[in-house]
């Protein structure tokens, strides 16, 4: 016999099944003895004409089928969810990797020429604060 926790775990599962062999079940009537073990017997005994040792073998079955089938999803979840982790250390790694050799080279050429740099950083300046101008000004039109 099923615990209450297996069957309320396993509900769907359970419940595709049943409908797989029998069909003939409503959701309002699933729906009543969701979570009641005698209850849903009972359903489907009354519908089938079953015994209850084949139902309660059937049932057992959809459980284990059920649990097995979430275990492999859950399983595949995670080697995934690891899988996509493993890739975004990777690429976190490459790109601070480029981003420091990126700050070594602006500081070695800084250091070689710096009133070059200074006059570079305070044209770009002024080029993108007319810019940001020229771009304010059209809208406001």
């Amino acid at each position: 016999m099923l615990s209450k926790t297996e069957l309320m775990g396993n509900w769907n599962g359970i419940v595709g099944s049943i409908r797989e062999k029998f069909g003939e079940f409503t959701n309002d009537e699933l729906a009543k003895v969701e979570g009641n073990y005698e209850q849903l017997v009972g359903l489907i005994q009354r519908k089938s004409g079953q015994t209850k040792e084949d139902i309660a073998s059937f049932l057992s079955d959809c459980s284990e089928s059920a649990s097995t089938m979430y275990g492999q999803v859950a399983n595949r979840t995670s080697q995934y969810a690891d899988a996509a982790g493993e890739m975004i250390r990777d690429n976190y790694d490459r790109v601070s990797s480029e981003a420091k050799k990126g700050l070594d080279y602006t500081a070695k050429s800084v250091g070689r020429r710096p009133f070059e740099s200074i006059a570079l950083a305070v044209g770009s300046g002024i080029v993108a604060g007319l810019m940001l101008g020229y771009a304010m000004s059209n809208r406001k039109r």
